[in-house]
């Protein structure tokens, strides 16, 4: 039980002093900007067979922010509002892997 109380204090410290991240040119971190579009073309093709409403990807080489773009919309029902790079996303069931590796590693 502590290791989990020392996990979440510590998983709170972190948030409290996170530093900004410095937006580069994907080229100055060794990237190519042409093979983004890879990734673009993607989630515009789920966006456009309504698998999901939108997304946002973030690329981060090295400690530096290369590439940050939002797509399509965060909310479609009972109105529909547009997705920003600054969206906060629900987590739900997906925080369990946060818990559940560290506190294996202790069993």
């Amino acid at each position: 039980m502590k290791a989990i109380y020392f996990f979440l204090f510590s998983l709170c410290l972190q948030a409290a002093t996170a530093q900004p991240l410095q937006r580069v040119a994907p080229e100055q971190v060794g990237m190519d900007s042409r093979k983004l579009m890879y990734a673009d073309e993607a989630i515009e093709t789920a966006i456009s067979n309504k698998d999901i409403p939108g997304a946002v990807l973030a690329v981060v080489r090295n400690g530096k922010m290369a590439y940050l773009k939002a797509y399509g919309n965060k909310r479609i029902y009972p109105n529909v509002e547009p997705m920003t790079a600054n969206t906060i996303f629900d987590m739900a069931s997906v925080s369990y892997t946060h818990l559940t590796l560290p506190t294996s590693d202790l069993v």
